[in-house]
This record gives C-alpha cells, sequence and structure tokens, in this order.
C-alpha cells in the first residue's frame, strides 16, 4: 500500500474513530472500541476489515504470537488503546507490529482520554536492514558454557530476526532456550551489609550468572546501574547486551571488579 493510499484509508477511519468516541465516550474496554470501528470500516465499503489479526514469529522451537487490532485492506494497520495516555510503550509496540509484518506505516488510537488521541507510526527499515547489525565482543567473556551458548544464540537469532524488535520477544526467545521461564526466573536473595533484605526476580542463565537486555544510547549510565545492582546479589557476573540501532555490544560485568 502506498503512502497515499494509506492517507486515505487513515482519514476515513479518524473521522469514524472521532465518531465514535463523540458518541461512546470514553470509558468502554479496548475490545468495545474495536468492535465498532471494524464495524463501521465494513460499513464504509473497505473491501477487508479483520480483527486481532494473528502474527506468529519463530526461531527453531520457539513461537510466539501476537494479534494485530484492525487490519484494514490487508495492509492498513491501526492499533487502539484505552488507556489514560499514549506512551512511548504503546509507539514501540505498534512499531514492533510493523517490523513483524513488513508493513510501513500504522495509526495509533487512544480512546481512553477526554480527547482522542492520535498518532502515526511508520518505518523505513526493511527485515534485510534490521539483519545488518554490527557486534562489539570486546568486553565479552565466556566464562562458562551457559554464557558462550547465550552469545551464539542471541547472534542466531538477530541474524533472523533482525534488529530493532522489542526487547521483551528477545528475552522470551532466550528463556525458552534456557529452559523457560519457569528455570531462567530466579528470586536472587539481595543483600545489604551482609544481611538478606528480600528476593528479586532475575534473568538468569545459570544460579550464578544473569543475563540482561537493554536498549540506550547511555550505556555508561546503564553499567554504573548495573553494576550497584551486581555488588547486591551472590551472582558471579551478569551477562550484558545493548541493542543501540544497528549496534550489538556484549559485555561481561563480573562482580566485585
Amino acid at each position: 500500500m502506498t503512502e497515499d493510499v494509506f492517507k486515505e484509508v487513515a482519514f476515513a477511519v479518524t473521522g469514524e474513530v472521532f465518531e465514535i468516541h463523540n458518541r461512546f465516550g470514553n470509558l468502554f474496554s479496548e475490545r468495545v472500541y474495536k468492535c465498532e470501528l471494524a464495524k463501521r470500516c465494513r460499513c464504509l465499503g473497505f473491501p477487508q476489515v479483520d480483527v486481532e489479526v494473528p502474527v506468529e514469529v519463530t526461531f527453531e522451537s520457539f513461537r510466539k504470537e501476537y494479534f494485530l487490532d484492525l487490519l484494514v485492506c490487508g495492509s492498513a494497520l491501526f492499533e487502539l488503546k484505552a488507556e489514560a495516555a499514549l506512551t512511548p510503550a504503546h509507539h514501540s509496540q505498534t512499531l514492533n507490529y510493523l517490523f513483524l509484518t513488513g508493513l510501513q506505516r500504522a495509526k495509533l488510537f487512544n480512546f481512553g482520554t477526554t480527547r482522542v488521541q492520535h498518532e502515526f507510526v511508520s518505518t523505513t527499515l526493511t527485515l534485510d536492514e534490521r539483519r545488518r547489525f554490527v557486534i562489539n565482543d570486546r568486553h565479552l567473556r565466556a566464562i562458562d558454557s551457559d554464557s558462550h551458548r547465550f552469545r551464539e544464540l542471541f547472534v542466531a537469532i538477530l541474524s533472523d530476526w533482525g534488529c530493532f524488535l522489542s526487547l521483551p520477544l528477545y528475552r522470551e526467545a532466550i528463556a525458552h532456550f534456557f529452559g523457560g521461564t519457569e528455570l531462567v526466573i530466579r528470586h536472587l536473595p539481595v543483600m545489604s551489609a551482609g544481611q538478606l533484605l528480600t528476593t528479586q526476580p532475575t534473568h538468569t542463565l545459570n544460579d550464578r550468572t544473569a543475563f540482561k537486555l537493554t536498549a540506550t544510547s547511555e550505556m555508561d549510565v546503564m553499567e554504573v546501574a548495573l553494576r550497584r545492582f551486581l555488588q547486591h546479589t551472590q551472582l558471579t557476573a551478569i551477562q550484558w547486551v545493548n541493542l543501540h540501532n544497528h549496534d550489538v555490544t556484549f559485555a561481561t560485568l563480573l562482580n566485585h571488579d
């Protein structure tokens, strides 16, 4: 779908969104607005209007399914919210859907406010472009077999899916191959001056090594935070991966360094 055609479809859909908000108000659940908008889109004569369209992401034995709120004419994506406000997380979620489907444009609506919030979400990145990444692993140490496997697995996943997807998706895939979230998320003791405070759920590769995925341009700030975290645990290390645009940085943070 060309940009001009998408804008025409989005203009018509946006008009219906405002009409729905005027008639229904802002107190209903997302599903109510979704069903009403789909009905109205069909009445507008669009040839194809699909609700909660499944999108499956796979890598070897890993499977993850997402659901697109509303797909019009097969390629005009609309995501709906009924929240107190749109957040960067909503924008990122919609962008994630564009990457997974290979689409380039979407529009995000929020019915939960006194006035409709709406914004366009777009990307020019293709899958081939997202697969072009540069690895920096100068500060990586394969301190155990799980750490070596973690690095190889993550690179393989990126080579298949590309960069720029949501961190929870990558994290869930890693957890799957290390035994599932029930095993990977350990409740680690948190210590202060040699005394146990409580426990903290943490993603781990084994009982001595945690892993952390981030997507920040301020790695120095994040490293300070991770080292502070590490020193209050009995972990040996954190295997850290930072994704920033096309740069993939691996680093091993050792306790008591």
